[in-house]
């Protein structure tokens, strides 16, 4: 990369870490709130089954939004350039932020599901970001190389958002923190994004398009997803992996809270060392394979071994050997995710390439609303299905890859 392109991939790094980093920090913090009498969010005699519901509704506002949010962000790029539209992303998921702050200050549940809600709709950036992280690399290898690199730079973040998350959020700790403080650092550091972009980031691809804006478009985008003869299968596995890895992510913390009754600070340990396993994928597993295979091959290595570490999780007998197997599935799921968003972008068609992160977002956006209410519902009934079933919708998609042709899927 020339320097300007260097600092122009920096810089959006900056960003999608935040988006990560926001993204992360509530599923370390959401369900003490509302498992958890002592922070009065319902009810003390409220039941598990409608708190899990009203978790289901938090862990839903968000990406239920985004879905909609996203692309008509994207289209904002499409007129005014991806520069201008991360300026607008950035600015309405500070403001969010700033809501979901207020919210935990007065302890008002309705209000935190509002901020979500409009949290949400202005998360689009990712989708711009991969857009413009594609631009910069060319070549298939240079593409699952940096969209790696993005994969481990969210395991860091990861990492630093079950801190803040786990510790900050808790006053038991220290009488400074509190629920609000975690969102106010964020909404400060999500700003400091925003510099960056001012600074460093130029614009990589310029459009001229100039077509009215859909308020539907995300639907529109699943549609087109579920169209597309060439990508169609790639499409698919995003939504069912987002939808199993999803699953197994956003009610991590109920199912340590209810199946083993440990505290928030060891749920947030345990995603953070889990934060750790998905950069060791990223950083080493992901490179080393990309020396002896192609961009499917790697993918359905880590969607079968991912897999097969969530079913073993159905017989882990304590709290300990749950843990190694799920961090030992985050390092396949990093470059599992990682190559399956590749194998979307490197097969689609020549006059859909420029939306294809569009529509990939999309279907992420899709698979984190089903997450919540198949999540809401195992919870109400048996925490310990959480994993057995996401290890099957995991199995689904390495087998949708293993009897899909190689040739079929060669760069072409």
């Amino acid at each position: 990369m020339t320097p300007e392109k260097r600092r122009s991939f920096l810089s959006l790094l900056f960003v999608t870490t935040m988006d990560n980093f926001g993204f992360g920090l509530v599923f370390v913090m959401f369900d003490p709130l509302l498992l958890s009498p002592e922070y009065n969010f319902v009810p003390v005699a409220t039941s598990l089954a409608t708190r899990t519901l009203y978790l289901g509704l938090l862990f839903a506002a968000y990406p239920l939004t985004q879905l909609f949010g996203a692309p008509i962000l994207g289209d904002i790029a499409d007129r005014a350039g991806r520069k201008k539209a991360l300026y607008i992303t950035i600015i309405g998921v500070v403001i969010g932020f700033i809501l979901s702050a207020i919210a935990c200050i007065f302890t008002n549940l309705w209000f935190l599901i509002f901020s979500r809600l409009f949290t949400g709709f202005f998360a689009g950036n990712l989708s711009i970001c991969m857009s413009a992280i594609a631009d910069l690399s060319p070549s298939e290898k240079m593409r699952s190389r940096n969209f790696g690199i993005v994969t481990v730079v969210w395991g860091i973040s990861w990492t630093v958002a079950m801190l803040t998350g786990g510790y900050l959020s808790d006053p038991a700790t220290h009488s400074f923190f509190s629920p609000a403080l975690p969102f106010w650092i964020t909404a400060a550091l999500t700003l400091l994004s925003l510099l960056a972009i001012a600074k460093y980031y130029y614009e990589t691809a310029p459009s001229t398009e100039k077509h009215p804006f859909n308020l539907i478009k995300g639907i529109h985008n699943i549609a087109v997803a579920l169209k597309l003869k060439g990508t169609r299968l790639f499409f698919l596995i995003i939504l069912i992996y987002n939808i199993g890895w999803g699953l197994s992510v956003e009610w991590f913390g109920s199912y340590s809270i209810i199946e083993y009754k440990v505290t928030q600070q060891a749920t947030s340990w345990a995603l953070i060392i889990q934060g750790a396993f998905w950069m060791l994928g990223g950083s080493l597993l992901n490179p080393w394979l990309l020396k002896k295979y192609n961009t499917h091959r790697i993918a359905t290595i880590g969607f079968f071994f991912t897999a097969l570490c969530l079913f073993a999780i159905f017989f882990a007998k304590s709290y300990l050997l749950f843990c190694i197997f799920y961090w030992i599935s985050a390092a396949f799921s990093s470059f599992a995710f990682s190559n399956s968003m590749n194998l979307a972008s490197i097969h689609a068609p020549a006059d859909v390439q420029g939306k294809v992160m569009g529509i990939s977002q999309s279907m992420m956006s899709l698979g984190f609303v089903i997450v919540p209410i198949i999540g809401a519902y195992v919870g109400g009934k048996n925490a310990h299905w959480f994993y057995p079933i996401s290890a099957v919708l995991l199995f689904a998609c390495f087998l949708m890859l293993f009897f899909t042709k190689e040739k079929m899927v060669e760069n072409p």
